[in-house]
C-alpha cells in the first residue's frame, strides 16, 4: 500500500496457514512489529494475543489500523480458517 497523499498507511497483517503463526504491523509497507512463534497450541490461542503484542510493540490499537491482510493458503484449512475468521 502506498502512502495516501502524505498520511502513513497501517496495515496489520495475519499469516496461520502452516503450523507457525505470524502477526505483523505495516507502517508504508516497512515492518513496525513482527512476531512469529510455532507451538503445540492452536492458533485460535495465539493469534488474538499476538495482534495486541505487535499493535503494542507498533504504538498503535486496533483503530489506527487502515487495512488487514491475511494468507488464504495453501495451507491447513483449519489454520487458515482461524486467520481469515480473526481479521
Amino acid at each position: 500500500m502506498e502512502n495516501c497523499g502524505g498520511i502513513a498507511v497501517k496495515v496489520l497483517a495475519v499469516d496461520t496457514a502452516t503450523r507457525s503463526c505470524g502477526v505483523a504491523v505495516l507502517i508504508d509497507d516497512k515492518p513496525a512489529a513482527e512476531l512469529a512463534t510455532v507451538s503445540e497450541q492452536t492458533h485460535s490461542v495465539r493469534l488474538m494475543p499476538m495482534i495486541r503484542d505487535a499493535l503494542a510493540l507498533a504504538g498503535l490499537d486496533l483503530k489506527g489500523i487502515d487495512g488487514f491482510a491475511v494468507t488464504v493458503g495453501p495451507g491447513s484449512f483449519t489454520g487458515l480458517r482461524i486467520g481469515i475468521t480473526t481479521v
